[in-house]
């Protein structure tokens, strides 16, 4: 099926990466994403009342990568809440999970029991308008770990913006790395 544009195709808009507005800081270790689930929609206002879908997604969870619960002393079954500079959600089930990353949770949305978009973000993408609940720093609470996990300072080694590699250069250091394990090969035989 052709787009609606005057010559059927999809007009595409390229756009510069924009980093994250909030980043992991002290207080707020780790990040957020949000996302769908395939047993629930939106808010379940129709999913909600299906039961087999109900009973296997009944709550929201949290995924927590297995380093990170070892650090807030959980397992998965147990609660905890989440918090951030905009609003605190309570009493979330723990999923340990090697499906996120440490430093990184997974929270689904369609629960308003627990309400994740209260801790969100409130951005708009420029050109959509599509809000942008999906990414946030947070911080995790638990019984055993109740002002949570510390936030370990990562060391930048250094940048790479405003830095150009030429084509010349590549070859250059090539021709070096080649040249130089020539001579330590040759001098190994």
């Amino acid at each position: 099926m052709p787009c609606p544009t005057p010559d059927g195709k999809a007009q595409l808009l390229p756009l510069d990466w924009v980093p994250l507005s909030e980043m992991q800081c002290k207080g707020l270790p780790l990040i957020l994403n949000t996302g769908r689930t395939v047993e629930q929609f939106h808010t379940r206002t129709k999913t909600g009342t299906i039961s087999i879908l109900d009973n296997l997604a009944p709550e929201a969870w949290v995924d927590i990568n297995p380093k990170d619960a070892a650090k807030l002393k959980v397992k998965s079954g147990d609660r905890i809440a989440i918090s951030g500079t905009r609003g605190r959600v309570e009493n979330v089930i723990v999923k340990v999970s090697q499906t996120v990353r440490e430093g990184n949770i997974f929270v689904p949305f369609h629960f308003n029991e627990q309400l994740i978009n209260a801790v969100t973000i409130p951005e708009f993408d420029p050109k959509s308008f599509e809000p942008n609940y999906k990414q946030c720093a947070v911080q995790l609470h638990s019984e055993a770990v109740p002002e949570g996990i510390t936030y370990e300072e990562v060391e930048i080694s250094g940048y790479l913006e405003g830095v150009k590699v030429y084509e010349e250069e590549k070859a250059d250091t090539r021709q070096t790395m080649m040249t130089e394990g020539t001579k330590e090969t040759s001098g190994d035989a």
